[in-house]
Formats: structure tokens, C-alpha cells, sequence
């Protein structure tokens, strides 16, 4: 699994960036300009530290800077693709795929992201709507569903372990529907 952030601010700040990122990641970051973003490739261990560190290093350099941290991800380069837009117009902060979409006005293409999200975990629209539909109570949701309620709940668990999105929240499953109903 392999994860990225995405930094979008002044150029003149990415070496500032990259040195502080080192530091606090480790030097087996690699950094890439992608569209005029700054894209570090690496693991990170908390996001939280990331976050912490960006807005520390906007009052140092006096600069807005917005990052995304992605969860890991099996396919990062698809994650790119569909989050670029949408981060390129968020306005500045630290974001994560869920802060993103929560954010975002539109979400055009809620179909793609629909199903980078739900892909290899067993979790469709029918799961979505059941969920929603019963108001979170995964007991009722199985039975409408003509599912056993174990069988649900692994696909629930599954898609939290892939994407990190718990079906059992509420602002997850908002994201998902939103998307779904787009």
C-alpha cells in the first residue's frame, strides 16, 4: 500500500517544504511537481503530524498552503486523478478524501469516486441505501437487504480496512449517498 500528500502553494516554498517533510518522514520521500502541485510519495505514520507541521510552516513562511494526505491505497495514481480537481479549487486547509468531498460544492465525477471507494470491498449502492434507509442499524439493513448480518458487517469492515470509510458513521455514509444520489 503506498500513500501520498499534495501540497498546493508558492513554489518558491517547496524546497522549504521538502527539508521539513524530510524531518519529520524521513529521507525515503520521494517529491515530483505534478501540475503544478507538490507531490511527496511515501508513508505516513500520522496525518495529524502533517497537518500540525503545514500550519506551522504557513505562519513561518507567511503563505497559505493546502495539503491532502491520502489513507493508504493500493492505486495512488488513480486517487490523484480524481482528487486533483477538486483539491486544486478547494480553498487552503489540510485534507483528507472525506474533508475533500464534505467540502467540496460539486463533485463531478461522483461516479469515479463512487467507485474508486467502494472497489474490492463487497459494498454496493443497495448496502448504501439499506444503511441509510434504516438509519444506520446494520440489523435492519441486513434483513432488508436478505443478507446475514455477519456477512454485512464484514463487507462494512472491509471497506474501512481498504478505504477507510466506517458505514456505521454517519459522515461516512452521508459521503457515499451524496456521492451515489450525484
Amino acid at each position: 500500500m503506498k500513500q501520498f500528500i499534495l501540497i498546493k502553494t508558492l513554489k518558491a516554498n517547496y524546497e522549504d517544504i521538502l527539508v521539513i517533510l524530510k524531518q519529520l518522514l524521513g529521507n525515503h520521500i520521494t517529491s515530483e511537481e505534478y501540475n503544478g502541485l507538490l507531490l511527496i510519495k511515501g508513508l505516513v505514520h500520522d496525518s495529524k503530524d502533517i497537518f500540525e507541521t503545514i500550519k506551522s510552516l504557513e505562519i513561518d513562511l507567511n503563505t497559505n498552503i493546502s495539503v491532502y494526505v491520502t489513507y493508504p491505497c493500493f492505486n495512488p495514481s488513480e486517487e490523484i486523478k480524481l482528487i486533483f480537481h477538486l483539491f486544486n479549487n478547494a480553498e487552503g486547509g489540510c485534507y483528507d478524501l472525506k474533508s475533500l468531498l464534505l467540502n467540496a460544492k460539486e463533485v463531478k465525477d461522483a461516479v469515479n469516486f463512487l467507485n474508486f471507494i467502494l472497489n474490492g470491498s463487497g459494498v454496493d449502492e443497495k448496502i448504501i441505501l439499506a444503511l441509510a434507509k434504516n438509519d444506520l442499524n446494520v440489523s435492519k439493513a441486513s434483513t432488508d437487504l436478505y443478507m446475514h448480518r455477519n456477512t454485512l458487517l464484514y463487507k462494512i469492515d472491509r471497506l474501512i480496512e481498504l478505504k477507510n470509510f466506517d458505514l456505521k458513521k454517519f459522515t461516512d455514509l452521508y459521503i457515499l449517498f451524496r456521492l451515489l444520489k450525484a
